[in-house]
């Protein structure tokens, strides 16, 4: 079963408040991810197939060239020779460069299943005095999200696949939804969009709930309430369990400061 929610943890920080006030959700070009290997991709290593080569060269001469040319320049006593093989060497980096100009300029936004995971509170909460966004995945743009695979083994692409079909989105999702193992923790989603760096707006009703870090200062509880007035999302104080390593929550109600003039008889 799918969680109903995604969670994402979040530092006390201006940017971060700013993004709360004005609903908004920061989309990161890859380069900016802290794991190198993300977004990393090799190709099989294996050789294409007799077979293999020989659809690709009928579909590149049908579609580049005509028949005479092609058979004249890399047909040798009725066989493709090495020429074709280098010309599909060729193709299949230039291939490549153009999935790599376009994942740099596409937008990330990541998401966990898990709201109380002690390393992700440790991470990304600023050691667990930030806090943690609760989003409905029923609410856009949240059913588009998409989850990422953990494997010990850098993602492979099929060679023909991509160059039988260049327009493939295979490449890029192999790219962007593969990750390591040691990461699997994270239990990761992924939301695309076209363009990275920037932040997009999201559906007020999307943003379900607040859980404020077991670590968080009473008064930077009390901004996040003031940002939070009036909205239909509910507060929870995050809670350390005394018995284990683990984490709860209960819900938390603000109750605001009110003045008072006190006597200042002598």
């Amino acid at each position: 079963m799918i969680a109903k929610h995604r969670y994402k943890y979040q530092a006390f920080t201006t940017q971060a408040l700013a993004n709360l006030t004005n609903r908004q959700i920061w989309f990161s070009k890859p380069s900016r991810f802290n794991d190198p290997f993300d977004c990393a991709l090799k190709v099989w290593s294996s050789n294409l197939s007799e077979a293999e080569l020989t659809h690709l060269y009928l579909r590149y001469k049908a579609k580049l060239s005509g028949p005479n040319d092609w058979d004249e320049r890399y047909l040798t006593n009725g066989q493709l020779d090495e020429q074709f093989k280098e010309y599909i060497a060729r193709d299949l980096e230039g291939a490549f460069s153009d999935r790599l100009g376009i994942l740099r300029q596409r937008g990330v936004a990541c998401f966990s299943e898990e709201a109380y995971d002690l390393l992700m509170w440790a991470h990304y909460a600023e050691g667990h005095r930030g806090f943690g966004l609760e989003f409905d995945t029923s609410v856009d743009p949240f059913p588009r999200a998409q989850r990422v695979n953990y494997q010990p083994t850098l993602p492979s692409v099929d060679i023909f696949g991509l160059l039988n079909d260049p327009q493939s989105s295979k490449v890029l999702d192999a790219m962007v939804l593969t990750k390591s193992d040691r990461w699997a923790y994270e239990k990761e989603w992924r939301l695309l969009h076209m363009d990275g760096d920037r932040q997009y707006t999201y559906d007020y009703r999307a943003l379900t709930g607040i859980y404020l870090g077991a670590a968080m200062s009473d008064d930077q509880k009390e901004i996040i309430c003031l940002v939070l007035h009036g909205s239909p999302t509910c507060l929870y104080q995050v809670i350390r369990k005394d018995d284990e390593f683990s984490l709860l929550s209960r819900g938390f109600t603000y109750t605001p400061f009110q003045y008072a003039a006190k006597d200042t008889k002598a």
